[in-house]
């Protein structure tokens, strides 16, 4: 009988907490350069642009690594030496081990948790016109996620997480690494919720109207689209609309 085949990528988590500056270096410099190859090769994905982000500095990409109200998740690839495991994954000191051998081949953070009202602040707001999940997240038509959000006391509360920067290589797609990674972010919210003692959970994306492939693979994964044109300042200029979606991710008992 023949062995099953391996996965075609490990989804690994950046470590909070990276002791050794080199490996630091290393992990900035691997995320910097899949992030910009993104930039650049699929532009339409993300809010951002090569141009703009081409220009920071060490400390800035140092800190979307060790974001303290983010986590960034990478799919990894053997290189061939040897045959990586879920099972590797013991600690901080494995992830590190695993992010430095194996080849990156896709990248998603999770922002989060925000604490977020379902109540509106307007009185005169009807119930059918509640505050949707993506208002955690945009404050005057900008993405805006104070670093209090980390101290937050969610008891009893509604924890709302962000999807952003999901991109996987090219040659590495139509292998199921985009919707595993999507997944492995499922998962984190659900566990990083229950962790918080929240009573519920839920994600946030948006994505382009032009890139219906996106949107169908979230919509797929059990995501609905709450709002088909969320406008956004552009960091291109001037303003842009985005299609809203988001899950409830629930939380076990």
């Amino acid at each position: 009988m023949a062995s099953p085949r391996p996965p075609a990528g490990l989804i690994v988590p950046i470590p909070r907490t990276i002791q050794s500056p080199t490996d630091l270096d290393n992990i900035v410099q691997l995320y910097k350069t899949l992030r910009l190859e993104g930039l650049s090769v699929d532009p339409a994905s993300f809010s951002s642009t090569f141009e703009q982000e081409s220009q920071f500095d060490y400390e800035t990409w140092q800190s979307r690594v060790v974001n303290p109200i983010g986590r960034t998740f990478v799919a990894v690839g053997s290189n061939g030496q040897e045959q990586m495991q879920v099972e590797d994954i013991e600690d901080n000191e494995s992830a590190v081990r695993l992010l430095l051998k194996g080849r990156w081949l896709g990248l998603i953070t999770v922002l989060g948790p925000v604490l977020f009202s379902e109540q509106s602040d307007n009185t005169s707001t009807t119930l059918s016109e509640k505050p949707r999940l993506h208002t955690a997240f945009i404050k005057n038509k900008r993405y805006d996620i104070s670093m209090d959000a980390a101290n937050a006391n969610f008891d009893g509360a509604h924890a709302a997480f962000m999807i952003v920067g999901l991109f996987v290589l090219p040659q590495a797609r139509r292998k199921g690494l985009a919707g595993r990674l999507i997944k492995t972010s499922m998962e984190y919210v659900r566990e990083e919720a229950q962790r918080k003692h929240a009573n519920k959970s839920s994600i946030a994306i948006q994505v382009a109207p032009t890139n219906a492939q996106a949107q169908s693979l979230y919509e797929r994964l059990g995501f609905y689209v709450t709002d088909k044109a969320i406008v956004l300042t552009s960091q291109r200029g001037g303003e842009e609309q985005v299609v809203g979606l988001e899950k409830e991710v629930r939380i076990e008992p």
